[in-house]
């Protein structure tokens, strides 16, 4: 199908946020329609980006488009649905861009330092020169650093609390997101709480999420774990396994590398709901959601580091067929 001006038109309103619920019908039609001129992310992204510039005349700024394929691709900037896959790239900048919406903030990381900007800040606290406590708000992320060298990434709106670092144990509370590199201590198991779990580690790496009232998944990267649910459940998990736990109830999840991609401020998601996804959203870009469907339908994705509030809103608008906006600091889905 030829880039006729309505559909260079679509374009151009899904990048400046002014899309309409028929721009994502157009653009998909017009893609579908140009199989032999797909682009796979495999390309470099210089050949996508000269490809794309080829697709589009000077009347439409030259901003990166959506790729449409009908396979699913597990490369980087890939959101998949319902069979097919969208290739994400971000937009470029203009120099006429004033404001770029809410951002999240990567904090500088403290290393058990009573000096830290962190403890400047009020996001760590410290007793006896030690490091027992980490918070972060919404549209916050940062490392620490414990006192036996283990390395924990903090997600937005999460707290880390330390209970217990004696002789035979260590032990620490998560409530909302981390991923934990333990230091190996074969005399002082690790463990972590949570509201629904204990897991109890030697030295190893994984992705941990609780927030409240919600289920929680863990997800192993190295090494080796074990977990015991408040319902006395237990299981035992090595690298690339995943669980998820609901109510106290373990049940065993597909490795999803998407969801470790948060600690490199990729914002991705892996087989979730929009409603899911937009919580995400609340907590990264410190905004509050409405009107969000309860649909089932589940989506995934990722999109390059540090994307703004837009460029995310704008590829889950084009995943979903939803319009989603952000309005006076709130996501509404209309």
């Amino acid at each position: 199908m030829k880039l006729t001006e309505p559909i260079k038109q679509a374009i151009h309103r899904l990048f400046t946020a002014r899309s309409k619920r028929e721009d994502f019908k157009i653009i998909n039609n017009w893609y579908q329609s140009n199989e032999e001129e797909t682009l796979l992310v495999e390309d470099s992204m210089e050949v996508v980006k000269n490809n794309i510039r080829r697709k589009i005349d000077s009347k439409t700024p030259k901003n990166n488009l959506r790729l449409y394929s009908k396979r699913i691709m597990s490369a980087a900037a890939v959101v998949a649905i319902v069979g097919v896959g969208i290739s994400y790239f971000k937009t470029g900048k203009s120099d006429h861009i004033i404001y770029d919406g809410p951002k999240l903030s990567v904090l500088a990381p403290t290393i058990n330092s009573l000096n830290s900007s962190l403890k400047i800040d009020g996001k760590v606290k410290y007793a006896d020169n030690k490091l027992i406590a980490a918070r972060s708000a919404n549209a916050e992320i940062f490392s620490i650093t414990l006192e036996d060298g283990s390395k924990v990434w903090i997600n937005a709106a999460s707290s880390l609390e330390k209970l217990n670092f004696s002789a035979t144990e260590r032990r620490v509370k998560l409530i909302g997101e981390a991923f934990f590199e333990v230091a190996k201590d074969s005399t002082r198991p690790f463990f972590v709480e949570t509201a629904q779990q204990t897991i109890r580690v030697l030295g190893t790496k994984f992705n941990l999420k609780s927030y409240p009232n919600q289920k929680e998944t863990l997800t192993l990267v190295e090494g080796k774990v074990s977990t015991r649910s408040q319902k006395d459940k237990e299981a035992i998990l090595i690298a690339g396994e995943s669980i998820i736990l609901d109510k106290g109830e373990i049940v065993p999840e597909a490795f999803k590398e998407n969801n470790l991609l948060w600690k490199e401020q990729v914002f991705a998601f892996e087989d979730e709901t929009l409603a899911e996804i937009l919580d995400k959203v609340s907590k990264w870009y410190n905004v509050t959601t409405s009107n969000v469907p309860t649909s089932n339908k589940h989506i995934s994705g990722k999109i390059g580091a540090n994307a703004s509030i837009y460029e995310v809103l704008n590829m889950l608008s084009l995943v979903s067929n939803e319009q989603i906006v952000l309005e006076k600091n709130v996501v509404v889905v209309k």
